[in-house]
């Protein structure tokens, strides 16, 4: 599922993406996020932040988080949780397609993308826009499905186990792919496996930028 298809997708969920997330999940990759930006100091961009929960959270634990999200609903879910939280959420979440630009300028010492990297049609483009909004040596977190556990979490949509139908296109995630896709422009500094298997955490950091021409913005 890409392009518009995938903007309308999430446009329908969000009214309900929040009720059906599964609080477990959340919670875990929550405390992975922590752990991932414990020590890091500036601006941190979180690609696809859907209805802001994470950025909500991470904010109220003293982080300067800001967000981006392909679909305008999400967005708007966004702002009215951080509004809610007593933030000028206009502010902070913009509408903005990764592959395009990220919108907000940087430098950033850190950009997050949960849940976002397995849906992109044109990965190296995001690459190469993550890499030239960080700060020299900075931080470009993964969190990212598993992708052989894809039949598994078919299954559990399937018995209504997870609620929420995530289109995912597996495809990037797999861990040499995505060590290719990232090589020119970062170095892999932790990998793990998390939430019973089914989670993958890559962790980055930017190296300096290469002389010559960039990455051809495809998959």
């Amino acid at each position: 599922m890409k392009g518009e298809a995938l903007r309308r997708h999430y446009e329908e969920l969000a009214a309900r993406y929040d009720r059906d997330r599964v609080k477990a999940y959340f919670d875990n990759n929550l405390r992975h996020l922590a752990e991932i930006l414990r020590g890091v100091e500036g601006r941190v961009l979180e690609i696809g932040c859907g209805t802001g929960a994470y950025l909500a959270a991470l904010r109220a634990r003293g982080h300067d988080v800001v967000g981006i999200d392909y679909a305008q609903e999400m967005c708007a879910a966004a702002r009215a949780r951080l509004t809610a939280q007593g933030e000028l959420a206009e502010e902070l979440v913009r509408r903005a397609d990764a592959e395009e630009g990220l919108e907000f300028p940087g430098p950033f010492a850190a950009v997050l993308s949960v849940d976002s990297w397995e849906f992109f049609a044109r990965p190296r483009q995001v690459v190469e826009n993550v890499h030239a909004a960080l700060v020299p040596g900075g931080c470009f977190a993964i969190l990212t499905p598993n992708p052989w556990a894809s039949p598994l979490i078919n299954l559990l949509e399937w018995t209504g186990v997870k609620k929420l139908k995530p289109a995912f296109a597996h495809y990037h995630s797999f861990f040499g792919r995505t060590r290719r896709l990232t090589a020119r422009r970062f170095r892999l500094t932790s990998f793990r496996r998390t939430y019973y298997g089914l989670e993958y955490v890559y962790v980055f950091t930017a190296l300096p930028a290469v002389p010559g021409p960039a990455c051809a913005p495809t998959g």
